[in-house]
């Protein structure tokens, strides 16, 4: 907890450079802030200049780049409404088939920040699936380069969100014009980027925080195990901690406790994500989710893992070992949602709802607590039967206020 205190001014000051071009034109200054964190030099080495979305005369005006993208393969024109409501179908129904917990979430979002919201959730889902839809790797294999495959879809979206923002496309070489221009006319034609861009208009969503969220998944592509806990957290604060950000702002909410709750619950959901992966990762990836320093302090082998738990005479005492691992990291998060408990009082009502992404994590760890931190408990691998439960904790924090 106190390692956690320590951080917080630092990741405080983080959160102001990142919004500060909003308020002023101007560039940013490394020597605003104390580099404490790791992850916190990456962050101030970006150049922050012009990262301001262009403004528009309307949030509804459509960009000059986008004028007739409703124009479907057979050549007939949609109107913008009916494209943005099949656009908005579309994120729906990516999130809720490959994030339920998050879907639920959104339904219970204010009305006005509901269609944002699934933009950014559909954004995180597309961006996860990069690597999960990867062929298998080797453990062990931090050093061997991800497929082009994945290498490509992640410029591809990097170059979608860049032309979110810009004011104008970059002047190229006319070797990779070509290839450019093709990059940009699937974009135009992708529901999940028209979807984006309209929520970076209508919400005028930080730049910074979406970079934060592709930077941090494509240098994951690398990574087959994190090598440790700290390493960890400061991955699932670049990225769950980054979607509530933006879920803040989709709802107008720009607040320093309501960004200081969104760091805790990011935090405390992503290690449980982490925890919650452990046993598919095994058997579909082959990957080890746990830390690599987690597992050598409590000698717990990767093999035992991979195997679901069933190797030799020794499975006993390695199942205790590797019930000990996840309990630190049980523990670490459960500390990151019990801080967050304690600044909810402060989050503006308005901006509540987007941190209800906790209830699901605390159901988890209180489920992970009763099954003796066993991941392979059955109950833990079929989540589908806790959703009625889930969805009465998640109504009654909608309707409290409280998780």
């Amino acid at each position: 907890c106190e390692h956690i205190d320590e951080t917080m001014a630092t990741r405080r000051c983080l959160l102001v450079a990142a919004r500060k071009p909003r308020s002023s034109g101007g560039g940013f200054s490394t020597s605003d802030v104390p580099l404490r964190r790791n992850y916190a030099t990456l962050i101030m080495s970006r150049n922050f200049v012009g990262q301001r979305r262009p403004s528009f005369s309307g949030c509804n005006r459509t960009p000059t780049s986008t004028i007739g993208l409703g124009r479907n393969l057979s050549g007939s024109t949609k109107s913008k409404t009916q494209q943005e409501k099949e656009d908005h179908q579309q994120s729906v129904e990516l999130v809720r088939t490959r994030d339920f917990e998050g879907y639920l979430c959104g339904l219970l979002m204010p009305s006005h920040a509901r269609e944002s919201y699934f933009a950014v959730r559909s954004l995180n889902v597309e961006l996860a699936s990069i690597k999960d839809g990867r062929r298998k790797r080797n453990v062990g294999g931090a050093g061997d380069d991800p497929s082009l495959a994945s290498r490509l879809r992640m410029q591809w979206w990097r170059e979608a969100i860049n032309g979110m923002y810009e004011d104008s496309p970059v002047v190229e070489e006319p070797s990779v014009a070509g290839f450019l221009s093709h990059m940009s006319t699937s974009q135009q034609h992708s529901p999940i980027v028209r979807s984006v861009r309209r929520a970076t208009q209508s919400a005028d969503l930080t730049r910074r925080f979406l970079d934060r969220l592709v930077d941090a998944r494509e240098a994951d592509l690398e990574q087959s195990q994190m090598t440790t806990l700290q390493q960890l957290t400061e991955y699932s604060e670049e990225t769950s901690s980054s979607v509530l950000y933006l879920s803040l702002e989709c709802a107008g909410v720009r607040d320093e406790d309501a960004d200081s709750a969104a760091y805790h619950v990011g935090v405390g959901s992503g290690l449980v994500s982490t925890l919650r992966s452990t046993v598919y990762r095994a058997e579909h990836h082959e990957e080890v989710a746990l830390p690599v320093d987690v597992m050598e302090k409590y000698g717990v082998e990767d093999q035992f893992l991979l195997s679901g738990g069933q190797t030799n005479d020794d499975s006993k005492q390695q199942q205790e070992a590797l019930q000990n691992a996840v309990r630190e990291v049980a523990h670490l998060a459960a500390a990151h949602l019990a801080r967050a408990r304690q600044l909810q009082s402060r989050v503006p009502k308005a901006g509540r709802p987007s941190l209800l992404p906790a209830v699901p994590a605390l159901m988890y760890l209180q489920q992970l607590q009763s099954a003796q931190y066993n991941v392979f408990d059955p109950v833990l691998l079929q989540p589908e039967l806790n959703r009625f439960r889930l969805l009465l904790h998640l109504s009654r924090s909608w309707l409290t206020g409280v998780f």
